[in-house]
């Protein structure tokens, strides 16, 4: 029984950028969305441009890329057309209570 609920179990694995800030304060966010249906593997997080190494990591994991307030270098942008590499650019304002 434990196995079949490990298989059905789904992984939302995600590389993450932000321009500028904190980028710990988006994934701290992203962590807390509970789902019983999907966890959250964060495979990595910085602050920067969107490279190709995101888009090689995001492919080798079948990762989707988040983008937050940021830009997808041309370069990154063809290699994830070519990989099947999901990128969702978001602006968001950050609330800290």
């Amino acid at each position: 029984m434990a196995s079949l609920e490990a298989a059905q179990n789904k992984v939302l694995r995600v590389v993450s950028r932000r321009y500028s800030g904190s980028v710990e304060a988006i994934v701290e966010a992203l962590k807390k969305i509970e789902s019983e249906k999907v966890s959250l593997e964060v495979l990595h997080s910085d602050v920067g441009t969107i490279t190709e190494n995101d888009v090689a990591l995001a492919s080798a994991s079948k990762a989707v890329i988040l983008g937050f307030h940021t830009r997808v270098d041309s370069t990154a942008a063809e290699k994830a057309k070519h990989a099947g590499v999901q990128i969702k650019l978001y602006a968001i304002i950050l609330r800290i209570d």
